[in-house]
């Protein structure tokens, strides 16, 4: 999972490493698409993604603006918490 913060907006993945481990996030979580898609709402299983992000969203706010910092945190550190929760669930599930 990585949080980042760019010039147009901000954003979170769940993704694999580089080069041929790029899929292991793909092969890891297909088996728990499901619960994981109910858990995130809204970000969608894409195992299709060239940079390996199986799942991924954005929030469209820059931080050029410092009176978007505040909204930025928290909606970071929401959805940081709800990714957090939800992948420790699934992969302390059994295979």
């Amino acid at each position: 999972m990585s949080i980042w913060i760019g010039e147009k907006n901000a954003g979170i993945f769940v993704g694999g490493l580089g080069g041929s481990a790029k899929t292991v996030a793909a092969e890891t979580l297909a088996p728990h698409t499901a619960t994981v898609e109910q858990a995130l709402a809204g970000p969608k299983f894409d195992p299709t993604n060239a940079h390996g992000h199986v799942y991924y969203e954005r929030f469209a706010k820059s931080y050029v603006d410092r009176q978007h910092w505040p909204d930025i945190t928290d909606w970071m550190e929401e959805r940081r918490l709800v990714y957090l929760e939800t992948l420790n669930a699934v992969l302390a599930q059994p295979d």
